[in-house]
């Protein structure tokens, strides 16, 4: 194995990665569990099965996921596989499905919150789910988080994306909303995405129509 130098990427175990490769619904929904055992064995399932198996090579853990560092042989880099505790969020949406929308949902019930429901604790989870799902999606950035309070609690975070083109069309910027509505009675999270406005970057000629 080569040294380590540099951290991978992170997964999260899910309905699809922990069952046998010959009896998968290809239904993904992320787990959760308050049980390090389990969450571990989860971890080794989806390591056993992935292209490239490898061996969890440490564990640790904070107050909204269980973490189980593990190495690939062919690579130079560390990989991050999680499992969240469902003490903090207990994830519902199929990331499969037609109301996740390839990451942007129209309105969508995501999962049910474990923690208390203050301002500063529906942030923390929105501005987490956000980074752990679109952060390095086409170049996106983070702009800012509001909270505003009432019968339900409702997180706006907005952000910027950038899409490169290929010949004959434009780059373009995406100004972003992320909607992520509270109920405090059931606890249930849904999430909304909305496109608010489009900037046109550089564009690239055909050099087939010159």
């Amino acid at each position: 194995m080569p040294p380590i130098s540099s951290i991978g990427p992170t997964y999260y175990v899910n309905t699809v990665s922990v069952e046998p490769l010959d009896s998968r619904t290809y239904r993904s929904i992320e787990l959760c569990s308050n049980d390090v055992g389990t969450a571990r064995t989860w971890a080794e399932r989806s390591l056993a099965d992935s292209s490239e198996p490898a061996e969890i090579q440490s564990e640790s853990e904070t107050d909204k996921y269980f973490q189980f560092s593990y190495a690939v042989p062919s690579r130079s880099e560390l990989s991050l596989m999680r499992a969240l505790k469902c003490s903090y969020f207990s994830p519902s949406i199929d990331k499969l499905s037609a109301a996740w929308n390839f990451g942007r949902p129209s309105d969508a019930e995501i999962g049910t919150l474990g923690v208390d429901m203050t301002a500063d604790d529906v942030r923390q989870f929105a501005e987490y789910d956000w980074f752990h799902n679109w952060s390095s999606d086409n170049g996106a950035n983070w702009l800012e988080t509001r909270v505003s309070e009432g019968r339900s609690v409702v997180v706006d975070l907005y952000s910027t994306e950038f899409s490169m083109a290929d010949f004959g069309l434009c780059d373009m910027i995406g100004f972003d909303r992320w909607r992520y509505v509270f109920d405090r009675e059931t606890r249930k999270v849904r999430l909304t995405y909305e496109n608010l406005d489009e900037v046109r970057g550089q564009c690239h000629p055909d050099p087939s129509l010159n």
